[in-house]
């Protein structure tokens, strides 16, 4: 059997295919399965790219490393891998010490039964798992390293992180092992950087046009239409059709009765958390049965909302953009952005989830300038934190190239929201595509002047309410009021309950728009070009803000490894270099331990960057995380002097794991209880040396004013100093 037969009987037997879903996945497929060569698959989203690097790994000898960006996106694969009966696990700060012994011990065994390793690049980078790997190709154990969402080892990528740039340094270190980069979002800047930066030459490209025929692409303005959320409503209403057609039997063939539900689901993104909370709750109350999704939900909350969703028991799901990556459900008709997504690149990854059983499915952007002018502000500062770290890693240039890319991609997004043109062809332009064939699948192709009178209609909106960025005193006059002032009155209250507007809340990305809990102030209308440009303003309110100049405080450098290093407001007064230092406490005496029992160092720099965090937002003064920290070490000491194995705490966690009652004192330090008995007597000497100034301060006032003597006086101002010193000593 050639090896397209032994890849079709495996795609049957494992993943219930009967044929590949394109001939570019075919070819890919084959070329990654024969090894040797490098690898790179640009695909649209549901269009098969994780069995391009899935499949070969169940047929070939060694591990297949995968390396993901979100532990989420692992999690959901694994589980999946899993229930097909896959041998699949990941390896990452959420994974427990049982579950980490375990899969280490596989890997170190001559023949390791897992086939498929997930690992983020956070992970790769440290030294302790770098070494770990060198162990593995000494053996010949790595069969080929898969960089999925491959675009965020891209400067040009709309979502680019500084780690992934780091994968070029393991290409050189295991020239002969096959890299394969995968990605749904490649414009040609994008494809070369990632080419160059894991030094990928030569290499074999697979690109699949980025048309999608079965998605119908459309906008909706805000500010237009006279009710949006009845829109949005209407919308997903038509999507959600009702199931008024025979059900074939899988068993026998026969029809069987409709079964009267939805015949599939839908999905609304949000950018702020609480935008996600009040829109799911006005739909159920328009009749359409939704959810809110957010990383504000606790993990079981989370994963019971998804079970519905997967399930069908809630048709609608609203979520911010986190939700979704993983996901395999092919039954989503409609995909709509109530808020404007952060860039094109964002929009084609996130509208890509609908349609994937290839049948007709919607996808609608409700567009809003105030919405447009909020987000310019958020990305800028997004983009500034970018650079900084980009120019650490690319050189002096690196910032403005993060800079560049985003404010381009954004730019393009809002022509494709505001200009009268086929949908379908300024994505595919904006790829780097040829012009696709649209048949009337998008607003435009189907009723060019009904778009043109929308645009037409925008532009007026505009005029009237003086732009975006109006004087206030025009605000009456407005069809849509400035909401820069008093947050709009009356009026902006009635625009955010009538549009959903999120003026608060927090989103689910890097934690860049989750954390925005106050309106930006907005530029005008005819800056949609060029919106990252013109700091003279922020500049003016930079000086005008009171900044304190007393301390210089350090900040960290590009190799701190430290959790929320530049977090100085948690613990006033602590000092990088303490940090550090106790850092460096905790991970000797992790590694002290883990050698003595014997067990596999790979990485205890993770796990003492998690508990050095968790100390630290449990302390409020430098004392207590001093003595927090000596008090951690001590315990983790302790089990290495009984021969045992410290793993009752997990490294991303964020509250330190209670010591029990049994295990022994740590020696050195004073309980504060026992600081308490034995200073008693200093305290009630204090007590009883105030109680005439108390008796006398809460005596009934007489005609004839009491004498004190000098003393009781020197007494008492002696007490009070006992007191203040002890307090201050505890």
């Amino acid at each position: 059997m050639n090896s397209e037969g032994k890849l079709l009987e495996k795609l049957a037997s494992s993943f219930s295919y009967s044929s590949f879903k394109s001939d570019v996945q075919r070819r890919a497929i084959l070329t990654i399965f024969e090894g040797a060569r490098n690898v790179f698959v640009s695909m649209p989203t549901g269009s098969g790219k994780s069995l391009c690097y899935q499949l070969p790994a169940l047929l070939s000898k060694g591990i297949t490393l995968v390396l993901s960006p979100l532990i989420a996106l692992i999690e959901d694969q694994v589980v999946q891998l899993k229930q097909k009966g896959i041998s699949a696990d990941s390896l990452n700060s959420k994974t427990n010490a049982a579950d980490r012994k375990r899969i280490m011990t596989d890997l170190s065994s001559k023949a390791p039964s897992i086939k498929l390793l997930y690992v983020t690049p956070e992970m790769v980078a440290t030294k302790s798992f770098r070494g770990f790997l060198e162990s593995l190709h000494k053996f010949g154990k790595i069969a080929r390293v898969a960089v999925d969402e491959a675009h965020c080892v891209s400067e040009w990528g709309h979502d680019f992180r500084p780690d992934y740039l780091k994968l070029g340094n393991l290409r050189r270190e295991f020239p002969l092992v096959p890299f394969i980069a995968l990605t749904a979002t490649a414009t040609g800047h994008v494809q070369r950087d990632v080419l160059q930066s894991l030094d990928m030459s030569p290499v074999e490209m697979f690109k699949a046009s980025c048309f999608r025929p079965n998605l119908f692409y459309d906008v909706m303005c805000k500010e237009v239409i006279k009710d949006p959320l009845k829109d949005l409503r209407d919308f997903a209403s038509a999507a959600l059709s009702l199931d008024h057609t025979p059900r074939p039997s899988a068993s026998t063939g026969q029809h069987l009765p409709p079964s009267g539900g939805h015949t599939g689901c839908g999905i609304v993104y949000c950018r702020t958390r609480d935008g996600c909370n009040s829109l799911a709750g006005r739909l159920s109350n328009k009749g359409i049965k939704a959810k809110a999704y957010h990383a504000g939900l606790k993990g079981n909350l989370r994963s019971e909302v998804q079970s519905q969703w997967m399930s069908g028991e809630v048709p609608v799901i609203v979520a911010t953009i986190s939700f979704g990556m993983g996901v395999d459900k092919a039954n989503v008709r409609f995909v709509a952005h109530w808020t404007l997504p952060k860039s094109m690149e964002a929009y084609y990854q996130e509208s890509g989830r609908a349609g994937r059983d290839g049948q007709l499915s919607n996808c609608r952007i409700y567009y809003s300038r105030f919405d447009r002018d909020d987000l310019v502000f958020l990305l800028k500062k997004e983009a500034s934190k970018k650079s900084k770290k980009a120019k650490h890693y690319s050189g002096s240039q690196g910032g403005g190239t993060v800079k560049e890319a985003t404010q381009k991609s954004f730019e393009s997004l809002v022509k494709y929201c505001e200009e009268a043109r086929c949908r379908h062809c300024v994505i595919a332009e904006y790829f780097g595509d040829p012009k696709p064939n649209c048949n009337k699948m998008c607003d435009y192709c189907k009723c060019p002047a009904g778009v043109k009178q929308l645009v037409k209609s925008l532009q007026l909106c505009a005029g009237k309410s003086g732009g975006l960025g109006s004087r206030v005193g025009d605000s009456s006059k407005a069809g849509h009021p400035v909401p820069s002032l008093y947050g709009g009155g009356r009026f902006g209250y009635k625009n955010d309950m009538d549009n959903g507007s999120d003026s608060g809340g927090s989103s689910d990305q890097s934690g860049s728009d989750e954390d925005g809990h106050q309106r930006k102030r907005r530029r005008p209308a005819n800056e949609s070009l060029g919106l990252f440009e013109n700091d003279f303003f922020q500049e003016e309110f930079k000086k005008r803000r009171r900044v304190s100049h007393k301390k210089d405080i350090q900040r960290p450098g590009p190799d701190c490894k430290l959790i929320e290093a530049s977090n100085f407001t948690r613990i006033p007064n602590l000092t990088l270099k303490v940090r550090e230092h106790c850092l460096d406490m905790v991970r000797k005496a992790l590694e002290e331990n883990a050698l003595a029992m014997r067990a596999p160092v790979c990485d205890e720099e993770e796990r003492a960057q998690g508990l050095e965090h968790s100390v630290f937002t449990s302390c409020r003064l430098p004392q207590a995380y001093k003595l927090a920290i000596h008090k951690k070490t001590s315990e983790v000491n302790q089990y290495t002097k009984t021969q045992r194995l410290y793993s009752n705490f997990e490294a991303d966690s964020t509250k330190a794991s209670p010591l029990k009652d049994s295990e022994p004192h740590t020696s050195g330090f004073v309980k504060a209880s026992d600081l308490v008995s034995k200073n008693s007597i200093i305290l009630q000497e204090a007590s009883l040396l105030t109680s005439p100034r108390k008796s006398f301060l809460t005596s009934k006032p007489t005609t004839k004013r009491p004498v004190v003597s000098p003393s009781k006086l020197k007494k008492t101002v002696c007490s009070s100093k006992i007191t203040s010193f002890f307090n201050d000593y505890c």
